[in-house]
């Protein structure tokens, strides 16, 4: 029985939508009327209750809906804090006014477009690494440290501490999702319907159920299926698109994820725009790519699937919202969901050491991360201990603010953008200038030698951090610059280059090598201090190895067969780094 009142002087419209799930009111009326459904409003009608409207009608009809909108309280009664007004989202950070916000994600997501907005700076949509890498973006783990313990859990055995997930139960609905995945259906609704119930039965495979996930909802309205389909809430933790089509596909589904989760973000930053100002707010993003016959795109706020392409396939993807736009990575290879124990390139079924397990554990502890942030971020949104608002200009920086024991505010890059160097400029709580760099490899014991040398800034904190990233805190030095700069005298230069050439040799005679001793890494000021940076590719001589090939021409020998460090290959690096200097 319907026992919520309508007042008179409130507004009801009856719209034509058929019900297969529950619904989502206030969602449901934004879709509405922003496909112009609600445009042929009916007559307002008289009743005392939602009975009275359902008295004559069946118990089974499901193509019945309307909304109704209540009357606003008297000025001088209780009533709700106002929602934000558009006009007091700063144009800089009003996500409405980026341009990915400006057509539908299907349209901006064709490659014509796609590829053209790209190659803009200006005019880009997303943060995907195309054409080229972006640089200027910190990588996502340490944009979303959580992102890190996803990459560092599909990389290693189910641990301990995944204790909190039901794995036995998570196993037996992933193998049921690969049978969906795989199987054949008499259309692409069928298909959907029980792919998403099968994922929403992944996502409460925990231990502890008293807190669950929402599940994922359909909306559907004038029988399609449409772009939304999210949970409700100030923020919406997850959505849902599909994009039927047959064929080809017309557009990019992975940019159409991007874009439809940053227009989503664009609704929930009217509601709550100080969560968007203080915080970079994360999302988890899946693709199936399936059979070429069926070609929806379903995009999840937190998961996104699509389905498009030869045979079936699930990649993760995690995003991160950096004001006006969004950033997009990939956190897995794609997993075939062919089901073949005894050969190889597909889903090995009730292995437990299967990655495509390891991924999914990894997202149900991600996903909990996630919503636990979204709420606490959520309650802090007002309160005095808030964070601190996010400079535009410094949301592509890490969110990182303690390594060790030192506590940090990072103000600005330090150094170009045109190659994977993550160094910045920080200031402690004690207002002291410091550098964090942030390096995949960092020889902490060569660094540390040098530093008792007075070679090296004195190095103030090191830590391990996820996604396998090293964070390094150390001394800054005001106004120094390379010693080839033309602001030292010829003199100045010899002395420091005679200083340069006892600590290599000292780090040598200790079986030490630093791997790349270039007139970049080596910087002084007119004091005559000079100090060796940059302890990445450091470590014992003979041992130590560079990660890849792909090096400055001037580091590795012609005739190098391997990528081992050296103390002649140092010491030749350093001749020519010194005749260079003196030569300028």
């Amino acid at each position: 029985m319907f026992e919520t009142s309508i007042n008179d002087s409130g507004q009801l419209f009856f719209v034509n939508v058929p019900v297969e799930n529950r619904l989502d009111s206030a969602a449901l009326f934004t879709r509405l009327n922003d496909e112009n459904l609600l445009k042929n409003r009916e007559p307002l009608i008289r009743i005392a209750s939602l009975q009275d409207l359902f008295e004559e009608s069946s118990p089974n009809n499901k193509n019945v809906h309307f909304i109704y909108i209540p009357p606003k309280l008297p000025s001088g009664g209780r009533k709700r804090p106002n929602p934000v007004s558009v006009s007091d989202i700063p144009p800089e950070r009003d996500l409405k006014k980026m341009r990915a916000y400006s057509d539908t994600p299907s349209l901006l997501a064709t490659p014509s477009r796609y590829q053209a907005a790209q190659c803009i700076p200006t005019a880009r949509l997303i943060y995907d690494d195309r054409p080229g890498p972006d640089y200027g973006v910190a990588p996502i783990a340490l944009l979303y440290p959580p992102y890190g313990d996803f990459l560092d859990a599909c990389a290693k055995p189910l641990p301990k501490e995944f204790e909190a997930i039901d794995l036995i139960a998570m196993m037996r609905e992933v193998d049921a999702l690969v049978v969906i995945a795989a199987g054949f259906h008499k259309d692409e609704d069928e298909r959907n319907n029980q792919f998403i119930d099968a994922l929403n039965r992944i996502f409460q495979c925990y231990h502890d159920r008293s807190e669950p996930l929402a599940p994922m909802s359909r909306a559907i309205i004038a029988q399609k299926r449409t772009t939304d389909g999210h949970t409700s809430g100030p923020i919406t933790d997850r959505a849902l698109e599909v994009k039927c089509s047959t064929g080809n596909a017309t557009s990019n589904g992975e940019v159409q994820i991007a874009l439809y989760v940053h227009n989503i973000n664009a609704s929930a930053q009217e509601r709550c725009p100080k969560l968007f100002e203080r915080y970079r707010v994360p999302t988890l993003a899946m693709t199936l790519i399936g059979e070429k016959r069926f070609h929806p795109t379903i995009t999840l706020c937190q998961y996104v699937v699509c389905f498009g392409g030869p045979g079936p396939s699930l990649q993760f993807f995690g995003m991160v919202q950096l004001n006006k736009m969004p950033r997009q990575v990939a956190l897995t290879p794609s997993f075939r969901l062919v089901q073949c124990p005894g050969d190889g390139g597909g889903y090995a079924c009730g292995r437990v050491d299967s990655p495509l397990y390891r991924a999914f554990a990894a997202a149900l502890v991600l996903c909990k991360r996630i919503t636990k942030d979204m709420k606490d971020w959520m309650n802090a949104a007002d309160s005095d201990t808030n964070a601190p608002i996010i400079p535009i200009q410094n949301y592509t920086l890490p969110a990182i603010s303690q390594i060790g024991d030192v506590r940090f505010q990072i103000e600005s890059k330090l150094g170009l953008d045109h190659g994977p160097s993550y160094v910045y400029l920080a200031r402690t709580e004690q207002g002291r200038d410091v550098v964090v760099k942030f390096s995949e490899q960092y020889c902490q014991v060569l660094h540390n030698f040098c530093a008792e040398k007075g070679m090296a800034p004195k190095l103030l904190g090191y830590e391990n951090l996820p996604g396998g990233w090293i964070g390094v805190v150390m001394g800054y030095l005001p106004d120094s610059h390379p010693l080839a700069d033309p602001r030292f005298t010829s003199e100045e230069k010899q002395k420091m280059c005679d200083k340069l050439k006892a600590c290599a040799r000292a780090m040598h005679d200790n079986g030490y090598v630093h791997g790349d001793l270039r007139e970049t890494n080596v910087i002084g000021v007119k004091e005559g201090t000079v100090w060796i940076i940059d302890f990445d590719w450091g470590g014992e001589d003979g041992k130590a190895e560079y990660p890849h090939a792909s090096l400055n021409e001037h580091l590795l020998d012609k005739d190098q067969k391997d990528l081992v460090i050296r103390r002649a290959h140092d010491e030749r690096v350093l001749r020519t780094t010194i005749a260079r200097i003196l030569g300028s």
